[in-house]
């Protein structure tokens, strides 16, 4: 549930962000997304990245040109290519 809530976080960030104040009277898009993001990378030796407590991971990262991934529970990246050097993880919280 938490990485369905961030990615409609991220995306009602990115349409805010995306349009240009409304000019004119009454109302207009003045005010930005109350949901804000706040997002770190994590890298680690191996096939595992996990993120620290709270964030949710959003995307993975695999070395030796491993682009064969999936995110374990909600908070770990997991290469699924034999001999990986590394894996990352890029995870997000709301704040």
């Amino acid at each position: 549930m938490a990485y369905l809530t961030l990615f409609v976080c991220s995306l009602l960030v990115i349409s805010a962000y995306s349009q240009p104040p409304w000019g004119g009277n009454g109302g207009g898009n003045n005010k930005r997304c109350s949901c804000d993001l706040e997002c770190v990378t994590t890298k680690s030796d191996g096939n595992i990245a996990t993120c620290q407590s709270g964030y949710t991971a959003m995307s993975c990262s695999c070395g030796r040109s491993c682009s064969s991934h999936s995110i374990r529970g909600s908070n770990a990246c997991f290469c699924q290519c034999g001999n990986v050097d590394w894996a990352s993880a890029r995870c997000c919280r709301t704040i």
